[in-house]
């Protein structure tokens, strides 16, 4: 097919949200096209949550429930396995459906698919291109697209989605503060050349308890740190592994027809109080598949409720650690190796001998200080996107076609990804997926999510490439 009547789609960001969406467009859309990732790093597919090599990061659920194909369930299962009979180094036995893997072996997972999709592709017409650079402008005039890059080059495009991963956290206070130029500080906790110059005798306070805090924990204990480490966060609650419920689950259709969280609430707890966590955890899992017609279904009153009450108990029970990361958690936190304090944030300062935290709990409203060695940003990705000062979402929002959701929860788009204007137009070329569309879907990040997306914005391109 001649170059000129391919449509182009450009995205921007290469990770699992990125790949996903390459991998769709080239293996099931028709007409054929022409896409190019953009992206900062080598290998495409990883991201933040796959570049790791370490074997304790581990994914947050079951290798069965890891496809990228929803028809096909076992893919990754099957595809693990005849790797670990090739004697994989991150592998030591061959892998069971229930097993947490370490989450480089996912990176190369999507690596792999991808690399077959363009195989597939080229016969059917399709080409593929990986860009490295970064996106810093995109420019829409007269029908003519282009994204602009960081040194200078511009790929045309007839399509652009957005697959820019998760932002940095929040500051911890709010306000710029000198302290978050400090040496001591870490802003983001996957910068290992900064993580590998703590000493093993330093003091680390480690801000958040989810899944990062407990990853930098026990990577830090595996390379024999004996200095004090502490988790902070205003309710301290970590995440379990998923624990096996026995008994029935409710059954969710009349779910979604409902506009009240507080009735929602109640309705769920009167059942898994009788079954405590497992039954939470059942029940969460089989809730998913309607939570995105449920929150669409709440309006913004609703919504801030959920955020105000529920939302750090969802997260707590939603996302889950390996059993066996589970246990060297619970190990640590017996024996008094790691600590976890329950209190919010005052003040952050750094001083001669370390970084001084000050912090009021539940049962102590007085004042308490901490002093650190170093201070870990472990508190989670944030979403506002408008508020993040990048070149590209600087100019995405100085040329309106972007904007944040009403609670800036993410960026204002259509459940299919199209991203709606400042001027509340639904826009038939620019899409997003993950973390962005956080405010529309509310669950969107993890891989039945993002697998989701990805096919609803390859079906949707394909439908316009044709018109």
């Amino acid at each position: 097919m001649n170059n000129s009547s391919r449509k182009k789609v450009v995205i921007i960001g290469g990770g699992a949200a990125g790949t996903l969406v390459a991998f769709n467009l080239l293996l099931k859309t028709s007409p054929a096209l022409d896409v190019t990732i953009v992206e900062r790093f080598d290998a495409l597919g990883q991201g933040v949550t796959y570049r790791t090599s370490e074997p304790w990061h581990r994914l947050s659920a079951p290798a069965s429930a890891m496809s990228v194909l929803e028809h096909d369930p076992d893919h990754f299962f099957q595809w693990v396995k005849d790797i670990a009979e090739r004697h994989h180094p991150l592998l030591n036995k061959i892998p069971t459906g229930y097993d947490f893997l370490p989450r480089a072996i996912y990176g190369e997972y999507l690596s792999y698919v991808l690399n077959e999709s363009i195989a597939k592709a080229l016969r059917r017409g399709s080409v593929f291109t990986s860009v490295r650079g970064e996106a810093v402008d995109l420019v829409f005039e007269k029908n003519v697209k282009q994204v602009i890059l960081a040194d200078g080059n511009k790929l045309d495009a007839d399509f652009v989605v957005l697959a820019l991963g998760n932002l940095p956290s929040q500051y911890p206070i709010s306000r710029h503060l000198p302290v978050y130029k400090d040496p001591r500080y870490i802003h983001f906790p996957w910068d290992r050349d900064r993580v590998h110059r703590i000493r093993k005798s330093d003091s680390v306070l480690l801000l958040g308890t989810g899944k990062t805090a407990v990853d930098l924990a026990i990577s830090l204990k595996s390379r024999g740190h004996a200095g004090e480490i502490a988790m902070m966060s205003k309710m301290a609650l970590v995440p379990q592994s998923t624990h096996s419920f026995e008994g029935d689950l409710p059954d969710f259709n009349w779910i979604s027809r409902q506009t009240s969280i507080r009735t929602i609430f109640h309705v769920l707890k009167n059942f898994a109080d009788r079954g405590g966590l497992p039954a939470w955890q059942s029940m969460i899992d089989k809730l998913r598949p309607y939570i995105p017609s449920l929150w669409m279904g709440l309006d913004n009153e609703e919504r801030k409720r959920f955020l105000r009450h529920l939302q750090l108990y969802w997260e707590a029970v939603r996302y889950r650690l390996a059993p066996e990361i589970e246990e060297q958690l619970n190990t640590l936190l017996r024996s008094g190796e790691l600590k976890r304090i329950a209190a919010r944030i005052h003040s952050l300062e750094a001083g001669s001998s370390g970084l001084e935290i000050t912090f009021t709990t539940k049962k102590n409203t007085e004042p308490q200080c901490l002093r650190a060695g170093w201070v870990i940003n472990c508190t989670g990705p944030r979403s506002d996107f408008s508020k993040f000062q990048h070149p590209l979402l600087v100019s995405l929002l100085a040329e309106g076609l972007m904007n944040h959701d009403p609670l800036s929860l993410g960026m204002n788009a259509m459940p299919d990804g199209r991203l709606i204007s400042y001027w509340g137009e639904a826009q038939d070329w620019l899409f997003t997926i993950g973390l962005p569309m956080k405010g529309v879907l509310w669950e969107c990040t993890s891989i039945p999510e993002l697998r989701q997306q990805a096919a609803r914005i390859s079906h949707q391109i394909g439908d316009l490439a044709t018109r």
